[in-house]
């Protein structure tokens, strides 16, 4: 019989002890899913019906008598806070308690299965101590009210917590502010005066926690209350997402972006001495790029290619024929000279890009690995070069700073390895190219919609063949370009992009040129 009251002890008697634990934990938990920015979410609060019937519950149940005056207090601040939420989450949209009639007084809360309202609860926790901590503990749902926590009161820390919120809020310049003999203050201060005069006068409570001491002959002046509610409102996806601007910025969790990118390059070849190099080359590049924020530290999505390629000669072509998706295998004209058109989706590959210094936000880095799709994209003796045969890696590094208010700096630079394959690290002939793009782009922001942008690039480039000694060839083919460009919104998810751009290569006499048009969808 011993060990069956032994056992039933053992089982019951956690789950006793669990029940207070479990109340401030349970609080813990849903304070941290309502809070945002100091702020509170409304809107979650509605969602969270079953933990809210759950923590009422627990209130309920308690017996205060029981408790000591420092499991009172914790109890009762946590208690008062909870029914203010559960109270504005009832009414919301509500611009404000005052909307909410008699809020303090009219509403009962059962506590210990006794009814009170919050102003019963306010007198009850300042009857345990006349603590003037107390007041920067309350939330009443205003703006100028103290900021609710994202953690419960505990009868342990209960101390160090309220030094902590008062210590907050004393030395927000918001709230106190000693400016050219006058001591701005809230009106907390004037609505429980008494409180903070107990053991000393206002500006020596005052400077037990600031720590920048206000003026001891600075007279008082309290300010007006703001009462609007201090709701958190999720902002639109277009104030929401700073990757628009800010490239070198992240998605938070959920945040999504679909990208439409369309390159077109055009360059034609001015005549020799000797008359035969007057070719002109169109490569037409459609990118279909998706990234997702699987937190604000990590994005994670996929590239996709599809090329048109047309190379012909001048008499026999125009700058847009790349337009015409054409397959037309290597053909000769009437001197020899060979021509060709080619489509093909070429590219579909994974990527990631994150935030590698936790406290430096405008470096990011990213890596794209672009796998071949189809056969002989090179080239072979019946269809001329549209891609690469062997995978494409792109690593880049992205860095934002803002100049003012209407300005800012973009910095990318990247190293990229075309062909990647055993001739890369000379394992096997072949042929791979290396090249280090570095960007630079000015940003003016025209107002929210609009951005106009300058760039400028420059790009090292070295062709690399590889023979079967395993000796590596190397030939240099840089270029740079310039370029201008257009950001527009037209909805708060869709925006415009336009870029045009010159190219110099190392090829002399060359002209050539890009005409880019893209288009983001923006969503969560």
């Amino acid at each position: 019989m011993r060990l069956f009251y032994f056992l039933l002890a053992f089982c019951i008697l956690p789950s006793l002890i669990a029940q207070d634990v479990d109340f401030y934990e349970k609080t813990n938990i849903y304070l941290r899913q309502i809070i945002k920015e100091d702020k509170v979410d409304y809107l979650k609060a509605r969602q969270l019906l079953q933990d809210q019937e759950h923590l009422l519950s627990q209130i309920n149940a308690e017996k205060l008598s029981d408790l000591s005056n420092s499991e009172r207090k914790a109890f009762l601040i946590n208690a008062y806070n909870l029914f203010v939420v559960f109270d504005i989450a009832e009414y919301y949209p509500v611009w404000s308690v005052k909307a909410i009639p008699d809020f303090f007084i009219l509403k009962k809360w059962s506590v210990g299965d006794k009814l009170y309202s919050l102003d019963d609860i306010e007198k009850m926790i300042l009857a345990i101590d006349t603590d003037p901590r107390i007041h920067f503990a309350l939330v009443c749902g205003a703006k100028d009210c103290p900021k609710l926590q994202t953690y419960a009161y505990v009868p342990s820390e209960i101390d160090n917590q309220l030094n902590q919120v008062t210590t907050n809020f004393i030395n927000d310049l918001n709230k106190v502010l000693d400016y050219r003999g006058q001591l701005e203050l809230s009106k907390i201060f004037s609505w429980n005066g008494e409180d903070f005069l107990i053991k000393s006068d206002i500006h020596s409570y005052i400077n037990k926690y600031r720590y920048q001491k206000v003026n001891a002959s600075s007279k008082p002046l309290y300010k007006e209350y703001d009462w609007s509610l201090n709701e958190y409102v999720a902002p639109t996806i277009l104030e929401e997402s700073a990757q628009r601007y800010y490239y070198s910025r992240l998605y938070g969790k959920g945040q999504y972006e679909a990208h439409l990118f369309n390159n077109y390059f055009t360059a034609s070849d001015v005549p020799q001495f000797d008359g035969d190099f007057n070719k002109r080359s169109n490569f037409f590049t459609m990118w279909g790029q998706f990234l997702y924020g699987y937190s604000d530290k990590l994005n994670i999505g996929f590239d996709i290619r599809l090329r048109s390629v047309n190379q012909n000669f001048r008499e026999n072509t125009s700058s847009w024929d790349a337009f015409k998706f054409k397959n037309e295998g290597l053909e000769a004209d009437s001197t020899g000279r060979l021509f060709y058109s080619r489509t093909a989706l070429t590219g579909i590959g994974p990527k990631v890009k994150y935030q590698p210094l936790k406290n430096i936000p405008n470096i990011t880095f990213q890596h794209t690995l672009l796998l071949p799709l189809g056969k002989n994209l090179e080239g072979s003796e019946s269809e001329g070069y549209i891609d690469w045969n062997n995978p494409i890696l792109i690593n880049q590094a992205f860095y934002d700073q803002d100049l003012g208010s209407d300005l800012s700096l973009f910095l990318e630079f990247g190293i990229t390895v075309e062909s990647l394959s055993g001739s890369v690290f000379r394992q096997s002939e072949g042929f791979y190219q290396l090249s280090t793009p570095f960007n630079i782009i000015m940003s003016y922001f025209m107002d929210d919609r609009s951005t106009l942008y300058g760039l400028v690039n420059a790009t090292p480039r070295w062709a690399n063949t590889v023979n079967e000694d395993l000796e590596v060839i190397r030939r240099s083919d840089s270029f740079n370009q310039f370029g201008l460009g257009y950001k527009y919104f037209f909805t708060d998810n869709i925006q415009m992009e336009v870029l045009y751009t010159v190219f110099n290569g190392t090829v002399t006499n060359r002209k050539a040129s890009t005409f880019n048009i893209g288009f983001r969808y923006y969503g969560r």
